[in-house]
């Protein structure tokens, strides 16, 4: 081997890193920085949602500068998918793509999944145009029936529709004392209790499983009074079976 041949290879080794990581199915895999851009592996990993195991080889530098742009990647990653299901009113579903695919299916599936959340943003904007008057139709009715004022119920409605949306927490969720949706249930219960109701079990549960645009729920907060339920319980029983938990329109007295 001349000095030339044991120089790059000195180098190759100093400079290449092989992660494993394990997918989301919890089988092994490995990702070598001698085949892959190491700024491909982290966005494969994010996107992935894998779990990183060891690293091998590179040096403690190059370990720990991949390190801090894996961490940084998801950090991105999360605040972006956060930011998209407040916008569109999606349940909290995490996005997982079997890496174990061709790049070009990678590609695909991450094109379709920002194609549905487009296409929810613009669902969601027609909702807002064209959907108020039945959302109103219901606040009127929640107003009437706890005695609150309607202009004032109808001003805050307003308020809460300039904001995002809020995922629904587990101490409102709990707390609202008009629904029983909060209960744990299986999917063929949810199924038959929203059929009972007159919804459309089957739809409503394929478009939650699935990240499907609903309309979200409309819950109304009062003053020292427990979160009160305006409409949506569809929605809420569905993604209760499937493991959710749903963004809602919050309209604050």
């Amino acid at each position: 081997m001349n000095r030339n041949n044991e120089y790059n290879e000195k180098e190759e080794g100093i400079n290449r890193l092989i992660i494993s990581y394990t997918k989301y199915d919890g089988s092994p895999g490995k990702f070598d920085t001698k085949d892959t851009k190491l700024i491909s592996i982290i966005h494969r990993l994010t996107i992935g949602q894998m779990k990183i195991v060891e690293l091998h080889g590179g040096t403690a530098e190059l370990r720990e500068h991949f390190l801090d742009m894996y961490k940084k990647a998801v950090v991105e990653e999360e605040d972006k998918n956060s930011r998209l299901r407040s916008q569109e009113g999606i349940v909290d579903r995490k996005i997982v793509i079997d890496t174990s695919t061709s790049s070009d299916r990678m590609y695909l599936e991450n094109r379709k999944r920002m194609m549905d959340l487009m296409k929810g943003r613009e669902i969601w904007k027609k909702h807002l145009k064209s959907g108020h008057s039945h959302d109103e139709a219901y606040l009127r009715m929640a107003a009437d029936k706890l005695f609150l004022d309607e202009d004032a119920v109808k001003q805050a409605f307003e308020r809460c529709l300039e904001g995002p949306l809020e995922q629904l927490s587990d101490d409102v969720w709990s707390n609202m004392t008009n629904t029983d949706s909060y209960d744990e249930r299986t999917r063929k219960e949810a199924e038959q209790q929203i059929n009972e109701m007159g919804g459309n079990a089957m739809d409503v549960l394929h478009k939650v499983d699935n990240g499907k645009f609903l309309p979200p729920p409309i819950v109304l907060f009062r003053k020292d009074e427990p979160p009160y339920l305006v409409v949506g319980n569809e929605v809420l029983l569905a993604s209760r079976a499937l493991g959710m938990t749903p963004h809602i329109l919050a309209v604050r007295l």
